[in-house]
């Protein structure tokens, strides 16, 4: 019971926070640029479509971790990093 209730709040917070993201993309005028980013980074298989359900497979929702800073590209491009800066 208690897993269905984390689960569920969990759930319920990301969806708050990638509306509150999209919002902030959106105000600041970067949604255009963040799209295009993301369309890129799949044109090239630097981000490649992974289905749900091997996802799933692979590791518990437990050991799931944000990155911060350069670990992850999203946080650069919501902080106003320059997508082409080179790392």
């Amino acid at each position: 019971m208690k897993t269905v209730d984390r689960d569920e709040k969990g759930r319920s917070v990301a969806e708050q926070r990638c509306i509150r993201t999209s919002q902030k993309l959106g105000e600041e005028g970067k949604y255009t640029v963040y799209e295009a980013v993301l369309k890129e980074w799949f044109d090239e298989d630097v981000i490649e479509k992974v289905p749900k359900e091997e996802i799933l497979n692979l590791s518990s929702r437990e050991d799931w971790k944000h990155l911060p800073g350069i670990c992850n590209p999203v946080d650069l491009l919501l902080y106003g990093c320059s997508v082409h800066r080179d790392f």
